[in-house]
């Protein structure tokens, strides 16, 4: 999936809670500035096009953009390795409700 986040755009402080996955995350068009960043779990990280980054959601994370055009990124959900395969898909499957839910409103 792509996201677009518009210059001077925020995301408030959230995490995921059911655990199911990994989040990766690709710069696509990030504006190589400081000013552009992700902050996970109070590390924060500054997007680079080309560079990416791999984060546990269930961590609280933000993002910001602070620059004058919009920053542009790749991000998929990477299964977690689970001890019992049948609990990531259930986390997969409240998610995408939740995610589909979410996007119907907004639309």
């Amino acid at each position: 999936m792509f996201a677009m986040l518009p210059a001077g755009g925020k995301l408030n402080p959230h995490r995921d809670p059911f655990a199911g996955s990994l989040r990766y995350r690709l710069g696509l068009i990030t504006l190589n500035d400081d000013r552009c960043s992700i902050v996970v779990d109070g590390i924060p990280y500054s997007w680079r096009d080309g560079e990416d980054v791999v984060f546990d959601e269930t961590y609280l994370h933000h993002a910001a953009n602070e620059t004058t055009q919009d920053r542009i990124i790749l991000f998929c959900d990477i299964e977690r390795p689970m001890k019992y395969r049948s609990l990531g898909a259930k986390g997969h499957e409240r998610s995408g409700r939740i995610s589909d839910a979410r996007r119907r409103v907004t639309e």
